[in-house]
This record gives structure tokens, C-alpha cells and sequence, in this order.
């Protein structure tokens, strides 16, 4: 098995929480700094609900967020009610105008054209 194929096969085996910390490390690693994970839970590997996940306050004072999903089949479906989630007020108790970047991090299959959809 290629280091690429055993890479892929592995992400697939993880569970929500231990993915979310190998996105957020992942994220920091390329320049993500200062990532707050609100959606791990200390100590474990499992992951708790809220939204997002993870966020961080950019230099100019707006936030990025992040979503993580390890989930494989409606992942169109689930990256639309995460940007809705995200993008929420009442979720978030913020303006959607303060979000300048959002990120999604999965381990499934996303069409450029189910890319497009969920993101109008």
C-alpha cells in the first residue's frame, strides 16, 4: 500500500474527536495560529456539540471558523447546514459580516459542482 493510500485509509478510521484534533493541529501547523477547539473535549477523543468547531480571531478582528465532519455519505447536505450553522446569529451570537473565512475539513468526496450548491 502507497504512505498515500495508508494516509487516506487511516483518516477514514477516525473517529469525530481524534479528527477534529488532527484537523485543528493540521491547521495550525499551516499558519492557523491561536485556533480555540470548541468542539473537543479535553483529555479525549471525542468531540462535543456547538458551533464551529474551531475559530480563531483574525489580525483585522474578524473570526475564521471551522467545521470538522468525518462523515462520508450526504456530506453535501451536511457542509450546507454547517455554513447555515456558521453563519447563524442565533447560533453564534455573532453578525455574519464579522466571519471572513470559513474552512471545512472532511475526509469524504465533494464534487466542484455539490461545492457550488452548498455554498449558495
Amino acid at each position: 500500500m502507497s504512505k498515500i493510500n495508508e494516509i487516506e485509509s487511516r483518516l477514514s478510521e477516525l473517529g469525530d474527536g481524534a479528527f477534529q484534533k488532527l484537523a485543528t493541529a493540521y491547521l495550525t501547523k499551516v499558519g492557523y495560529s491561536r485556533l480555540i477547539p470548541t468542539g473537543e473535549v479535553v483529555g479525549a477523543d471525542k468531540s462535543k456539540k456547538g458551533t464551529p468547531d474551531a475559530y480563531r480571531v483574525a489580525e483585522d478582528g474578524t473570526y475564521v471558523f471551522c467545521e470538522y465532519t468525518t462523515q462520508q455519505t450526504g456530506l453535501p447536505a451536511k457542509l450546507t447546514s454547517d455554513i447555515r450553522k456558521c453563519f447563524s446569529p442565533d447560533k453564534t451570537q455573532l453578525h455574519p459580516g464579522l466571519i471572513s473565512e470559513f474552512i471545512f475539513c472532511h475526509c469524504g468526496e465533494l464534487l466542484p459542482s455539490q461545492l457550488e450548491d452548498a455554498t449558495k
